[in-house]
């Protein structure tokens, strides 16, 4: 958004000799700005990376394209953040994530960021590291963002490896196991007033029978994975082929018939299972798993 600056400067003669005031480059700088400038850590952080992802949408004409927001559970303990927007060119990301104060969103009250300081707030929940994924223009460039020892944030490039999905940004990083809830109940705090269009959420997300429905009510546990709609489809139209061919066998009179369509049905069961497995390994950051024909994972 736009910063208006108005000037309430001393009014009246100042004097000739004069000393600039400057902000020094140091560790406990550095944590004011990252950290101490937030109460909520967990709030601040999904809020700080959901509207930087919201901005980078807007930025391109995706205000109502959904990005994707992955939260984290007891399996996987990751949360994550997945923007759609331009990408950063290599050349420049050090300017967008490692200065403070520089912001690419001043110019404009479409947005909600200016002041170049959310895209580093992870260092207030995380006191140490964190994930940025830049993909541009068919590369996936990975730099690990960390505090050294000096107590001075600094950044790194650590991968690089081609990419089909388009430009964009993920920020990542690990939850403390007892935090997960916390993320996710700050999570739906945020996202009760929120106006603007829904993130995608994906992950496995645990819960407890509501019902007091017998003496095993407590050995009920609930599991729901959040997948991506295509998934969803494709395990869909899987399992619905695996109960047509269900259905054929058993109305089948010639067993050889039978036995084939039962295999049938097997193996469309396999295969949904498989796109569920898959799911489950992309959401943990394993993009390709071993072929049928026994192909190494890459």
């Amino acid at each position: 958004m736009k910063l208006h600056t108005d000037s309430h400067g001393f009014e009246g003669s100042l004097p000739e000799k004069r000393i600039a005031m400057t902000i020094k480059s140091s560790a406990k700088m550095f944590e004011i700005l990252s950290s101490g400038i937030y109460k909520d850590k967990i709030l601040a952080v999904i809020r700080e990376y959901v509207c930087n992802a919201f901005d980078a949408h807007v930025s391109v004409g995706k205000r109502n394209v959904p990005f994707n927001v992955k939260l984290p559970n007891r399996v996987d303990p990751t949360f994550s953040v997945t923007d759609f927007g331009t990408g950063v060119d290599p050349d420049h990301i050090g300017e967008i994530f490692w200065t403070y104060g520089e912001s690419t969103k001043t110019n404009s009250n479409d947005t909600i960021g200016a002041l170049g300081l959310g895209s580093k707030s992870a260092f207030a929940y995380t006191k140490s590291s964190f994930i940025v994924k830049n993909r541009w223009n068919g590369t996936e460039y990975v730099y690990f963002c960390f505090i050294n020892e000096n107590g001075e944030p600094e950044g790194s490039q650590v991968g690089e490896t081609p990419t089909k999905t388009e430009n964009g940004i993920t920020v990542e990083f690990a939850v403390r196991p007892e935090d997960t809830f916390a993320f996710i109940e700050r999570f739906k705090r945020l996202f009760k007033y929120w106006e603007n269009v829904k993130p995608t959420i994906e992950g496995i997300f645990y819960g407890q029978c509501s019902e007091l429905c017998g003496k095993d009510h407590s050995r009920m546990p609930i599991a729901v994975r959040v997948v991506k709609e295509e998934t969803f489809a494709a395990w869909s139209d899987a399992m619905k082929a695996a109960e047509a061919a269900g259905k054929d066998a058993a109305a089948e009179q010639d067993k050889e018939k039978r036995k084939e369509k039962l295999k049938l049905k097997r193996e469309l069961q396999e295969k949904a299972k498989g796109i569920v497995h898959q799911a489950a390994l992309e959401q943990s950051g394993v993009h390709k798993v071993a072929a049928a024909d026994g192909n190494k994972a890459q």
